[in-house]
């Protein structure tokens, strides 16, 4: 065991429950608590478990949370340390029993349920945060764009899937377009892209590439 890095020793003590795919039922009462910490910790903050559980899987791998909050902008000249308060919040209520590793922007980990007379020993299950700014990348100083664009467009992205994504992008690409998880912006006769186009939904992106809407149910390719 002293040769593996943190990483790896992690990966062994729990690698019989990290095996096992979560239920639905359980990935709902894991949103539940993780939520509830993030809006203990700060009210503004908009999260949203992403990935197969918001495709409408009946099992997950993994617990994946996106957030964003209304005062970390692309134009922040720093990033809060909104990651770090939310995680230590998980900590100290015994959420999060591990650390794989805790940036600015990402955090991976592990969590469990709270023990109980139904489940004695719960699973403990891998979780990645992440928090994405409020609005879309600036390509130009005077753009001005929805305080929540970016949010749209992490979510469709994280919640995936793969081979749904490339789909999209695709589509993008077809229609004169370029997309991906924190903008769209069309492509002129040049080939460079122009400026952010703002959206106040996910179904604002579909309709930028003519696409039908997909609700995230129906964006399992590939599984």
């Amino acid at each position: 065991m002293d040769k593996l890095n943190h990483h790896q020793k992690i990966g062994v003590k729990y690698f019989h429950d990290f095996q096992k795919r979560i239920s639905r039922a359980e990935m709902v009462e894991l949103r539940d608590i993780a939520l509830s910490h993030v809006a203990k910790e700060d009210e503004k903050f908009v999260a949203e478990v992403c990935g197969s559980f918001r495709r409408g899987a009946e099992s997950s791998g993994d617990i994946d949370i996106i957030l964003g909050h209304p005062d970390y902008t692309s134009e922040s000249k720093k990033k809060p340390p909104y990651i770090r308060r939310v995680v230590q919040r998980m900590e100290a209520a015994g959420f999060v029993s591990d650390s794989l590793s805790l940036g600015e922007s990402k955090f991976m980990g592990v969590c469990s349920l709270p023990k109980s007379e139904d489940s004695p020993q719960p699973a403990f299950r891998r979780i990645d945060i992440r928090i994405v700014p409020m609005d879309q990348f600036y390509t130009y100083i005077h753009t001005s764009l929805s305080p929540s664009a970016q949010y749209y467009f992490g979510i469709l992205y994280f919640t995936g899937s793969d081979m749904f994504n490339k789909e999209m992008r695709q589509r993008a690409l077809d229609k004169g377009f370029t997309l991906n998880e924190y903008c769209i912006r069309p492509v002129g006769a040049t080939g460079i892209p122009g400026e952010s186009i703002p959206v106040e939904s996910e179904e604002e992106v579909f309709a930028v590439i003519d696409f039908p809407y997909k609700t995230p149910s129906e964006r399992n390719f590939g599984k």
